[in-house]
C-alpha cells in the first residue's frame, strides 16, 4: 500500500508539472516552459536534453523496460517529451523525440495493454509527421 501511495503522488506531481508547462506556453512563456521540461525529464529519466535528442530507440526502450515504469508514468513521460517536441520541427532532435514517444506507446500497449484516444490521435499525428 504504502508504495502505490508513493507511486500515486509521483504521478500527481508529474500531473502537476504537466499542467504547468502547458499553461506557460499558453500565456507565451516558451523559454520557461521548454526549461521546466528539460529539467523534469532529466530528473524523472535520468538523462538530460541532449541524451533525448541523441539516444538510439532500442536504448531508450531498454532504458524504459529496466526502470519498470507504471503505465501512469509512461504516458505522462510521454506527454512531458511531446510537449518538449512541439510545435514539430524538421529537425534532427525533434524527430528523435518524437520516435521516442512512439516507443513509449509500443511499451505502454505491450507491456501494460493500455491505450488512450489521446494517444492514438498522437500516434497518428507523429508517424504523419515523421512519414512527410
Amino acid at each position: 500500500m504504502y508504495r502505490r501511495d508513493l507511486i500515486v503522488a509521483e504521478i500527481q506531481k508529474l500531473a502537476q508539472v504537466l499542467a504547468k508547462i502547458i499553461d506557460l506556453k499558453l500565456e507565451g512563456k516558451v523559454e520557461e516552459a521548454q526549461t521546466l521540461t528539460e529539467k523534469i525529464l532529466s530528473e524523472e529519466l535520468i538523462l538530460g536534453s541532449e541524451p533525448l535528442n541523441t539516444i538510439l530507440p532500442r536504448d531508450f526502450e531498454s532504458l524504459l523496460l529496466d526502470k519498470q515504469y507504471s503505465a501512469e508514468k509512461l504516458d505522462l513521460l510521454s506527454k512531458l517529451i511531446f510537449e518538449s517536441a512541439t510545435p514539430f520541427k524538421q529537425r534532427p532532435e525533434h524527430r528523435n523525440r518524437l520516435r521516442l514517444i512512439l516507443i513509449i506507446y509500443d511499451v505502454l500497449e505491450k507491456i501494460h495493454h493500455t491505450q488512450s484516444f489521446g494517444n492514438l490521435a498522437a500516434r497518428s499525428a507523429i508517424e504523419k509527421f515523421l512519414n512527410a
